[in-house]
């Protein structure tokens, strides 16, 4: 089916604001994290002038895996991120004024195509890429849509999708197809402004 190209406003409705962390008066990692937490997070839609950044959170997020079977040739690379980029509604996910990584969100009907997750490394592992999925999630649900994606075996970002219900469908010699019915599971989930929930 044909891309949607998304509205900012109907890009925002997907993500809304995180809740305010306390404001704490320390330094270390746990009050840095609290910080980020307190920030907004929001999709906009990709410019023009963004390919590189999402070429850059790409390969950030992709090269050790895709080196790992094959080596990491950068012309190709950068060849079959262009092919995609033209192909494929890309949005930045942004916390705050920060450019943190990358969706590609694709209607198709009863079902969105859910790819081109990226989130740069400086901002791992602090819960922000799960928290966009469950906005994600949370506006399907609304909606009754199903969510279908697609990854590498051997990248452990499936046992996320998996703890937030997507089943493995089909499979290649390289990638696992998952399917997410609604409501599937993280029941505690609500609904988002996403869908009319």
């Amino acid at each position: 089916m044909e891309s949607i190209p998304w509205t900012s406003k109907q890009l925002n409705q997907w993500l809304l604001p995180c809740a305010p962390a306390p404001a704490l008066a320390r330094t270390d990692a746990a009050s840095q994290a609290l910080a980020i937490e307190s920030m907004n997070l929001n999709l906009r839609p990709a410019q023009a002038d963004e390919f590189d950044f999402a070429y850059q959170v790409k390969k950030d997020a992709m090269c050790s895996h895709i080196s790992a079977r094959w080596g990491w040739d950068d012309d190709l690379q950068r060849s079959i991120h262009h092919q995609r980029w033209s192909e494929k509604p890309w949005s930045v996910i942004m916390c705050g004024d920060n450019r943190i990584g990358t969706l590609s969100l694709t209607d198709e009907g009863d079902t969105l195509r859910f790819g081109e997750f990226y989130i740069a490394a400086a901002f791992r592992g602090k819960g922000l890429g799960t928290e966009v999925l469950q906005q994600v999630i949370a506006g399907c649900d609304g909606s009754r849509q199903k969510i279908r994606l697609e990854y590498l075996k051997w990248n452990p970002v499936g046992s996320l999708y998996k703890r937030h219900g997507f089943r493995v469908v089909s499979e290649n010699e390289i990638h696992y197809f998952m399917l997410r019915e609604p409501g599937r599971a993280n029941k505690q989930l609500q609904p988002t402004t996403f869908g009319g929930g």
